[in-house]
């Protein structure tokens, strides 16, 4: 007969490494190069509006700061639009492509920038004190300490968007070639690229 108080402390070693791995594993991030339908947050967008005409954005992800300059912070604007610059046309070469056109045009291209900045305080947790009442009873009343520390935070979203034209002639502005844009960023952001894609 199997001693059950013996199979107990092994049976709580087992439950509690399973408890352990499900707390360590995380859910990765999706790539940068994504839909905003599937990452929620950030990811590329389009949207129809004549046979060959799309309206085609970028949404980049939100970026945190605690500490910088003005030039700091005007340098990872500057990064950031690029970089919804970049996955936009990727994808409005992407929609070319699939249409059959081998070059499209952008016009009415718009970056929109917004900046919040907020006051971020940081306390030392409430503890319990006895708290003096009728008859000489002491009630526990929580106690909350002065801010311990502050910090500036500094939120910076970026959202690129534009008008693509496919199948644009060569001698029309703005032009750019699909295959060309799809090598060039899927190299640059080492964004894989599989066959008929």
């Amino acid at each position: 007969m199997i001693d059950r108080r013996r199979r107990l402390p092994n049976v709580l070693a087992f439950v509690g490494m399973l408890c352990l791995a499900a707390a360590c594993t995380t859910p990765q991030p999706r790539p940068l190069y994504t839909s905003l339908q599937a990452a929620g947050t950030y990811g590329h967008f389009e949207q129809q509006l004549a046979d060959d005409q799309f309206l085609v954005g970028y949404e980049a992800p939100v970026e945190t700061r605690y500490r910088g300059s003005r030039a700091e912070r005007q340098r990872e604007v500057d990064r950031k639009i690029a970089l919804a610059y970049d996955m936009a046309l990727l994808r409005a070469a992407e929609i070319a492509q699939a249409r059959g056109h081998e070059t499209f045009r952008i016009s009415q291209r718009e970056n929109d920038v917004r900046i919040e900045e907020r006051d971020e305080y940081y306390y030392d947790p409430p503890y319990l004190f006895p708290h003096p009442y009728w008859s000489h009873r002491y009630f526990a009343m929580p106690y909350y300490a002065y801010p311990r520390s502050m910090d500036r935070v500094t939120e910076i979203a970026v959202a690129v968007r534009f008008v693509a034209h496919l199948g644009a002639q060569s001698g029309d502005e703005d032009v750019f070639d699909a295959r060309d844009v799809i090598e060039r960023i899927s190299a640059k952001y080492s964004i894989p690229r599989y066959p008929n894609t």
